[in-house]
């Protein structure tokens, strides 16, 4: 892809990256697609019982392990092309943030469904893993992983994991 952006990338921001090797970038996702891919997947979700009006509730995934809980909810939802149109933006900035061009993995952007789960919250020790392809450059960035929440997500909200620092 060779968009333009409309967002650039601050010299501060690019080392954070480097540092930490995460970073958070507000307001990257245009507000149409958003919005889109929030009522595909509010559609999907309210089809599986979990959402009814405006009230979340997944309880009926609790006896499941996260994992399974997670897949049933993505395969339910399904794949839309509101995905790719809130990704629109992500491919030039994380080959900034890489500093080379970079090759997606897949054809289009994964959905993935991250539930909250009862109980209080322990760092998971069994599932850490790395979304990317080994370097062939022992040097570069091996790649850059978009996330892009879809709804405001609070302590305890089912968000993916991400270990700052631990990319080196």
């Amino acid at each position: 892809m060779d968009m333009p952006s409309r967002m650039t990338l601050t010299k501060d921001q690019i080392e954070q990256f480097g540092d930490r090797g995460v970073l958070r970038l507000d307001g990257l996702l245009d507000g149409g697609a958003v919005t889109a891919a929030q009522e595909f997947v509010r559609r999907g979700v309210e089809r599986m019982g979990v959402l009814a009006e405006n009230r979340w509730d997944f309880s009926q995934l609790d006896a499941l392990p996260a994992y399974k809980a997670n897949s049933r909810l993505a395969k339910t939802i399904g794949y839309s092309r509101s995905f790719a149109a809130v990704m629109a933006d992500a491919q030039p900035l994380a080959e900034a943030l890489a500093g080379a061009a970079l090759v997606p993995m897949l054809d289009r952007p994964t959905f993935l469904a991250s539930t909250p789960r009862p109980g209080p919250w322990a760092l998971p020790h069994n599932v850490w893993h790395l979304d990317l392809p080994k370097a062939q450059d022992k040097h570069g960035v091996p790649g850059v992983q978009v996330f892009a929440m879809l709804e405001s997500l609070g302590p305890g909200g089912g968000g993916t994991v991400v270990l700052a620092g631990s990319h080196p």
